[in-house]
Formats: C-alpha cells, structure tokens, sequence
C-alpha cells in the first residue's frame, strides 16, 4: 500500500535504510548513493540531482528512505519515498497489479476512489524492468502520485513520488524516473567492514 500525502495508513516494516554518511565500509563511494535492506531484499538507488536522501523523515512510519527536494521551484510540495512490498518471483506482473489494486482497495469506503494507469516500462541500473503507474482522482482534491515498481528476487521494490496541489508535475516525474535508472539489487548488503578476511563482497556497480 502506499501512503498518501494526507491520509495516513499502516506501514508495518522491518528493514534498514542507509544514506551517505552511514555508507564508509559498504562498498558504495557515491555519496549520494544509499541501500534499503532487510531479512528478504537489498536494493540501492542514487538520488536524483538536486534531492537528498533521509533516511529518518518517514522512519516512524515504517518507510526506511525519503528522498526530500532542496530549492527546486514547484516541488516544495513534493517528496519521494521507497520502501518494498510483497513480491512473487513466478507471476512478477502479478505481483504489480495486485499492489495497485490493494492501493485502490484503501478508498473502498470513500465517496471517490483513485484510479491507476500505466504509463510507461523502465529499465535500472542494472537491465532490471520495471513499470511506472500514475494515481489520479484522490478524496483530497489535487494530490496524486507516480510510483515505480520493480520486482526483485523476493520482494516488489517501489518508489513512490508524492505531489501535493500545484506541485510540478513533470519535474516531479523527471525526478522519479532519474531514480528508478539507478535502482539496482546487490547480492547482500553486509558492510565491507564485517569481512575484512575476504575484502569487499559488494562492489560499486
């Protein structure tokens, strides 16, 4: 499910998220480049240009990475989020369709649900597929959003971007898209610090 930019929902996730200044010993160099992990996933991403990465703005709702806009103009009313969900390696389609339905499922009792379009395939970093669907006709007049899923080996990794009334539409987008091209899984996201016997297992791609 994803949550809105005013109606909140259940967010319930173990993971760990890291951003640039926790990212020393991880194999990662870019210091704009941060990892969501857990018991079933680790992906990394860099963040758009003139975005930053906190990694705490939505921790308490169980999102492990925010990416916030610095001094863009039309997108102080905007923010992308990340965070995974239930995948299917056998029906990974299946998987995006069911998370959009349950998406829309959140309004069955509001005087008027969301729709949901598909607007576009992408590609990661790494040749990984992906579909970019946009949520229009929220209760709340004006706010809608664009979210990236990728299907990962177990999970159904997405980026969520939220716009708030007036915000820029297409900058927005261009953000999100910029995002979803550096999206990336990696084999594990153990620090390099922990197997000094091996040296780093995880490489910057």
């Amino acid at each position: 499910m994803h949550k809105t930019l005013l109606t909140a929902a259940l967010l319930a996730l173990v993971a760990g998220a890291h951003a640039a200044d926790e990212l020393t010993n991880s194999g990662i160099n870019n210091p704009f480049e941060g990892y969501v992990h857990g018991t079933n996933h680790c992906y990394a991403f860099t963040a758009p240009q003139g975005w930053t990465m906190d990694n705490t703005a939505l921790a308490a709702e169980g999102v492990p990475m925010t990416f916030l806009p610095v001094e863009q103009p039309g997108l102080s009313n905007a923010r992308i989020y990340t965070r995974p969900g239930d995948g299917d390696e056998s029906d990974p389609q299946g998987a995006i369709r069911r998370q959009v339905d349950d998406t829309i499922a959140l309004y069955k009792d509001a005087a008027k649900q969301p729709s949901a379009v598909k607007e576009a395939d992408v590609t990661g970093k790494d040749g990984a597929l992906g579909e970019l669907w946009h949520y229009t006709g929220y209760p709340t007049p004006g706010i809608e959003e664009m979210v990236v899923y990728f299907p990962g080996k177990q999970t159904l990794n997405y980026f969520v971007l939220q716009l708030g009334k007036n915000a820029d539409r297409t900058a927005g987008k261009a953000a999100l898209l910029e995002l979803a091209a550096s999206y990336y899984e990696r084999d594990n996201c153990q620090p390099c610090a922990a197997e000094p016997q091996s040296g780093c297992q995880n490489p910057v791609k």
